[in-house]
């Protein structure tokens, strides 16, 4: 059959998991959902047999999801064929489009003429809803686009509703937190030749926030190759936790960085605010941390990828984040989140 992509998970208030993804129609891919119950059996409740796609343009990628107060579903993403836009959809609780939001449920913003590529999203107190990715072809910036509760640009929030922001040749935002204060949190990866971890730290009207790192801007080099930032959480101190990979010549591991919130590095966590670990495979990648954005300032948990091809496996592992990394407890958890329609994987419930 065809494939079948999951990306990004989230957990609604009465526990049911909703992914995110895409699904390969046969000529190109749309956004795509399913709902589980809490026992793991896909929610009959919910769009076709607990499973809903949606075609929105040529080339359709969901990559993260997020769930309102109201229990509303937001999903982002990008779509487009030559060139990609940021690509925003907004379910009812049973699945169905929210015709209230943007153009009956889907909403599609070309920042710049070339590509954007959304990868993350979150939601503000007020409701408001932040997007986060990169726009550009030869060389790229990290993105943001803030809408309003209906679907509509911000125009209060940078210009017309979008900030970009250069920092090196090549600039990906991967992933973005709301601070309690509402400031926003965007990390990634930059650089020209090799990529370092990248943080930066808006203000609520889309400026950069100076009183953060270098202007509103952080850049970690852990290895002197490719260092990438896919995941963000913010810790209740406030404290900040970057995820992702880093490069020991040709292999990957991952990457675990804590930041004061100034943006220096925490001194008190790893190696001077570094933690690196493999799990022993030929390539560890990270792609998840927290789930809910928001850590207890002991403990931390973090998810992705491991091993060499194209295997679609989450591994977890929690730590005291004050412990070497010899010291660390580690519980790897294998999570498949690849979904079939013809053959149905059920999630784990970590």
């Amino acid at each position: 059959g065809a494939d079948n992509f999951g990306r990004a998970v989230a957990i609604q208030e009465d526990g049911k998991i909703v992914v995110a993804g895409y699904s390969d129609s046969g000529s190109n891919n749309d956004f795509a959902l399913v709902r589980y119950n809490t026992d793991g059996t896909l929610d009959a409740s919910f769009g076709s047999g607990g499973i809903v796609t949606h075609d929105i343009a040529a080339d359709d990628i969901a990559t993260e999801i997020t769930i309102q107060q109201d229990q509303k579903i937001v999903v982002a993403g990008f779509c487009g064929s030559s060139n990609k836009d940021f690509a925003l959809m907004r379910c009812n609780t049973d699945g169905s489009l929210d015709a209230s939001f943007g153009s009956l449920g889907i909403v599609t913003t070309d920042i710049v003429s070339t590509d954007n590529f959304g990868f993350s999203v979150a939601i503000q107190e007020d409701g408001k809803i932040v997007a986060a990715g990169y726009s550009g072809s030869v060389s790229t910036d990290f993105a943001l686009v803030r809408y309003n509760t209906d679907g509509s640009l911000d125009p209060t929030f940078g210009s017309g509703g979008k900030v970009t922001q250069d920092i090196a040749a090549n600039d990906s935002a991967q992933a973005i937190t709301i601070q309690q204060n509402q400031k926003i949190v965007v990390a990634g990866y930059s650089g020209s030749g090799s990529t370092d971890f990248a943080l930066v730290r808006y203000n609520t009207d889309g400026t950069l926030d100076t009183s953060f790192g270098s202007l509103g801007i952080v850049t970690t080099d852990i290895a002197s190759t490719n260092d990438q930032g896919h995941a963000v959480a913010l810790q209740s101190d406030e404290k900040i936790l970057v995820f992702g990979i880093t490069y020991s010549g040709s292999v990957r591991h991952l990457a675990l960085v804590r930041y004061n919130t100034d943006g220096s590095l925490d001194a008190s966590f790893g190696s001077d605010g570094i933690v690196t670990t493999s799990f022993g495979l030929a390539d560890s990648f990270g792609y998840a941390l927290g789930g809910a954005g928001a850590l207890k300032a002991e403990s931390c948990a973090v998810r992705g990828p491991e091993g060499g091809g194209r295997r679609k496996y989450r591994a977890q592992s929690r730590r005291q984040p004050r412990a070497p990394v010899s010291a660390c407890r580690q519980i790897a958890v294998w999570l498949i989140i690849l979904f079939n329609k013809t053959e149905k994987k059920n999630i784990k419930n970590i």
